[in-house]
């Protein structure tokens, strides 16, 4: 359960009951006695308020996640973001940033964690090697393990694609066959960037690493997109993720564009390639599978940096001193958080939208039951038989 609340919700399934979460993705099927336990526990109409939950919770950051850039190399269709001017980096905030974050992992025997993000963290190659190596200098010399990742669109230049290479994990924008990606993602000049993607999948995959690919899908695009998947599933190293992102208005709770599939075509999608993909070891999912990932601060005691070193490590403020000038200033939270939670978000109050719900409750019954079919568990995830009985805390 999480800190502030979870929504509950029972769905009567063949004499047993059918408990789901959607803000975790955590279901089971439950016999009356343990549902009965599960009842028993203090459940409330609204999540706890932000501000208690703040209070009580010691910030303790488990990541860095580090926006480098607004400046990008690309021009996707389905790009939010307005043009901007490159921002410095605020190298001392960095480092403070990441002593704190490091010396947080140290106390809790775990590995420190830097992500490199923004509209592309590579296309300033000296500045991103910077941040690199600082952060394994400083892990370093405080005995703690260290892992570097970032988020990439691919299209990099010899001096770029070393510096991705010697990551350990990357995630690499991926939205289908050529003809779709040079579409959705051309260069400023308009020029296609799939062969530039590939170079650096084929350079990474060469070294027999896992890798996460990221296509992001529009109404027209899904059917191209779940086309290519069996040929691509093929060329990635066992353990690698395909992850299906519909594309979203990008304003807080603005939730998806009017070009994005509908929930239940993205669902039917994702369990068609799960079921025939079969035991590869290649996961193909979607993002409501885990709808709070690393870029969701309040959960995930996630250090947000922009480059002008302000910081913030939730939504709605309680900022670390960690630089000079700590601000809330175009937090980068603002580009993260387009999704719109399945149910309570501390950001904006209430954002459950159940159309979204049904993607995410397939999803989960997929998990479940493994042995239903793609239209079965469409039809038990769409259905409004579906009660909530509270928030559990």
């Amino acid at each position: 359960m999480s800190l502030y609340g979870d929504d509950l919700f029972l769905l009567e399934w063949r004499g047993r009951t059918l408990a789901h979460r959607p803000r975790t993705g955590w279901a089971s099927l439950l016999d009356e006695p343990e549902l009965r336990t599960l009842l028993s526990e203090r459940c409330d109409t609204e999540p706890a308020g932000l501000a208690t939950w703040q209070r009580q919770r010691p910030f303790r950051p488990r990541a860095l996640t580090v926006q480098l850039q607004h400046k990008c190399n690309l021009a996707c269709s389905y790009c939010y973001l307005p043009p901007s001017e490159p921002v410095p980096l605020n190298r001392p905030a960095f480092e403070a940033a990441a002593t704190s974050l490091i010396d947080g992992a140290v106390s809790r025997g775990e590995p420190a964690i830097l992500g490199l993000h923004g509209c592309e963290p590579l296309v300033d190659v000296s500045t991103a090697r910077w941040c690199v190596r600082t952060f394994r200098s400083l892990a370093n010399e405080r005995s703690a393990a260290a892992r570097v990742h970032a988020t990439t669109n691919g299209v990099l230049g010899e001096e770029a694609l070393q510096l991705a290479l010697s990551l350990d994990e990357l995630t690499l924008s991926w939205d289908g066959p050529a003809k779709v990606h040079d579409a959705q993602r051309p260069r400023r000049d308009g020029s296609g960037t799939h062969a530039s993607m590939q170079r650096t999948l084929n350079a990474w995959c060469a070294k027999g690493r896992t890798i996460r690919l990221r296509a992001t899908v529009t109404r027209r695009s899904l059917p191209h997109v779940e086309h290519a998947i069996p040929a691509m599933v093929t060329q990635l190293p066992p353990g690698s993720i395909i992850q299906l992102e519909p594309v979203y208005l990008g304003l807080p709770g603005a939730g998806l564009h009017p070009d994005a599939p509908a929930p239940v075509d993205l669902l039917l999608a994702v369990l068609r390639l799960s079921q025939s993909l079969g035991d590869n070891r290649i996961e193909v999912a979607a993002s409501r599978s885990n709808p709070h990932r690393r870029h969701c601060a309040p959960l995930q005691n996630n250090l947000l940096l922009r480059a002008d070193g302000s910081l913030e490590d939730c939504f709605l403020g309680g900022s670390p001193d960690l630089a000079d000038d700590v601000t809330c200033t175009g937090c980068i939270a603002r580009n993260c958080c387009a999704r719109g939670c399945p149910s309570a978000c501390p950001s904006a109050g209430s954002l459950y939208q159940p159309e979204l719900c049904v993607l995410s409750r397939g999803l989960t019954l997929a998990r479940l039951l493994p042995d239903w079919t793609p239209s079965e568990i469409v039809d038990v995830a769409s259905t409004r038989t579906e009660r909530r009985v509270g928030v559990l805390r």
